[in-house]
Order: structure tokens, then C-alpha cells, then sequence
């Protein structure tokens, strides 16, 4: 079954996430994903592009399920896509518009009518990303979505 979305033409450059999205960069889904980009679309039917991005958003949990695909197929966090939780923003009732931190090189967002609008940026200071070190990728999805506990220092002994 073709996806209508996928077929049109592309959609302007900003696309909308909202809830839990992940957004993917479409050349390593078209170079390293099994199928490329179409196969990956079938995967996520309800996934929105243009030429550099891909964004997929739910409510629930089915977010982890792309994520996992990704992480399976050798996709990196924040190297090849990331996850942003765009429904925290709503429920804080925070006043739109205004700049959101991303904090990767390759996309930039800002927060309005609800969402968090992406665009895909070439030219912002630190793209291309440097690889990063091995062990510093997370391996699943809860260990992308779980905040780490603490700062990394040893608990002191009492004694």
C-alpha cells in the first residue's frame, strides 16, 4: 500500500512534532535502512517529510517501537535521529512562539500553536557531528528516554 504522504510533494522545510516525536535524518535511512526510505515510511505510516527529514509523532508508546527499529538497523541518538518530547512544552502551557534548543547541530525548533516546528539546517555551527565515543551511544530506548540519576560522582561513605 503506497503512503499518500510520501508520494506528494515535498512539504515546506518546517515540519510540525508534537507529543512524542522522533525526527530522522532521511539520507542514513535511505543509505543504511533495509528497503531506504519508502520501506522505512511503511514501518511509519503516519510519518511526515521533506527532502533532508523525517518526523514521526504519537501520543503513546509507539514512539519506542520506531525507536527501537532505528537502534536495531545502527541509527545513533542525536547523530542520526532524536527524540524530542514536544508535549512537554503544552503542558506547561508555555507562550509560544519562541526558540527551542534542540541541542544537535543538524536541526533547529521553535515551539508554536502547540508543537515544536522542525527544520533541518546544513550550515549551523557543529554539522557535521563528530563521531562520538564508543559506549557514549545508548543501546535502548529507555536508556535514551531516562534522565541519568545524579551528576556521575560516587555517593560518599559514612562512616
Amino acid at each position: 500500500m503506497a503512503n499518500k504522504k510520501f508520494e506528494m510533494e515535498w512539504p515546506d522545510e518546517e515540519l510540525r512534532c508534537v507529543f512524542n516525536a522522533v525526527v530522522v535524518m532521511n539520507s542514513p535511512i535511505a543509505q543504511r535502512y533495509p528497503g531506504g526510505l519508502s520501506a522505512f515510511i511503511e514501518v511509519c505510516p503516519y510519518s511526515y517529510c521533506n527532502e533532508k527529514i523525517l518526523t514521526y509523532s504519537s501520543m503513546g508508546g509507539e514512539v519506542n517501537k520506531v525507536i527501537d527499529e532505528l537502534i536495531s538497523c545502527g541509527f545513533k541518538d542525536k547523530v542520526d535521529f532524536l527524540f524530542i518530547d514536544a508535549g512537554l512544552y503544552l503542558i506547561a502551557g508555555s507562550p509560544g512562539p519562541f526558540d527551542v534548543d534542540l541541542k544537535v547541530g543538524w536541526l533547529k525548533g521553535r515551539f508554536e500553536d502547540g508543537g515544536v516546528y522542525v527544520c533541518f539546517v546544513e550550515s549551523m555551527p557543529g554539522f557535521p557531528l563528530k563521531p562520538r565515543k564508543l559506549g557514549a551511544i545508548p543501546e535502548t530506548v529507555s536508556e535514551v528516554l531516562e534522565p541519568p540519576i545524579g551528576d556521575g560522582e560516587p555517593l560518599p561513605t559514612i562512616n
